[in-house]
């Protein structure tokens, strides 16, 4: 090895590491230090392309990535990663063409199909979203997130019971995964199960005590149900951990307009996304 690769090697370690733990401005001058020694190093255009990915610089990160490409056609991550930065641009028919080139390389990687069935979910193709998810889990059998993103799909063309039915398979394989607790109680929610959503998020409260998402659940189930001091006990929760959550604030804006708590409630929808909508049957919040 000369002494220029030498070189490389020792600056793309370093870059690497940098990259690795969190310092992209650093990660990214040793990169470009790199190509600057060596325009066609393959690693290095990716990492970078990658890494322009992270700061939503698109068009640097495309530019990196189909450089990689060009270098080593068959490199599916590089397809893969194309593909994302294409679904993340809006530009779903691109998208779908890169990430089924990754999996011609390589149809052995279970998160190329679920990026390939994301990308039909956008598109509104749900069957054929369902097949990738289902060829993810054919892969892996234990791809939790797999069955969540099935259940997602079953929600979406509401069936319920399937939903139901992979939301738990997804809750058995990784019993904290949270994500698969709050689909279950919106299938729960629309089937008007509102006791069963109760016992899910209370259920997730007890895995994180954190998750804003259930305390918000649960004050809008118990609005639902018209028991007024209990929504308003869990809004209150939900406004401890996070005082300015924008969907938030109006739907508690609007329970304390009907606990007749006026000039409070109005206020609290001012500050949020919602716009009050009068209608015969009284107020919506749109």
């Amino acid at each position: 090895m000369n002494e220029k690769n030498v070189e490389i090697k020792k600056i793309f370690n370093l870059a690497f590491n940098k990259h690795k733990s969190g310092y992209i401005n650093e990660a990214k001058d040793l990169y470009k230090k790199i190509l600057n020694l060596d325009s066609d190093h393959l690693e290095a255009n990716f990492l970078l392309g990658t890494l322009y990915a992270q700061t939503k610089n698109f068009k640097s990160s495309i530019e990196h990535i189909e450089r990689s490409i060009l270098i080593n056609p068959n490199m599916a991550d590089a397809h893969n990663n194309l593909g994302l930065i294409y679904k993340e641009l809006g530009q779903l028919d691109k998208a779908i063409g890169c990430i089924n080139k990754s999996i011609e390389i390589d149809n052995k990687r279970p998160e190329f199909f679920i990026n390939l069935g994301k990308t039909f979910y956008d598109l509104k193709k749900f069957e054929k979203s369902l097949t990738s998810f289902n060829r993810a889990i054919d892969i892996n059998h234990d791809n939790f997130e797999g069955y969540y993103l099935l259940g997602n799909t079953y929600f979406k063309i509401k069936k319920f019971e399937l939903a139901i039915d992979k939301y738990m398979k997804s809750i058995q394989l990784n019993p904290k995964f949270l994500a698969s607790y709050n689909g279950l109680s919106k299938v729960y929610y629309e089937m008007n199960s509102y006791d069963k959503a109760i016992d899910i998020n209370e259920k997730m409260i007890t895995i994180d005590p954190k998750y804003i998402n259930s305390y918000i659940s649960l004050a809008y189930i118990f609005f639902k149900k018209n028991n007024l001091n209990e929504s308003k006990k869990y809004y209150e929760k939900a406004l401890a951990l996070n005082p300015n959550h924008k969907k938030m604030l109006p739907l508690y804006g609007a329970l304390l307009l009907k606990l007749n708590q006026h000039v409070k409630g109005l206020k609290f929808i001012s500050k949020g996304d919602g716009v009050i909508k009068f209608t015969q049957y009284g107020l919506n919040i749109v």
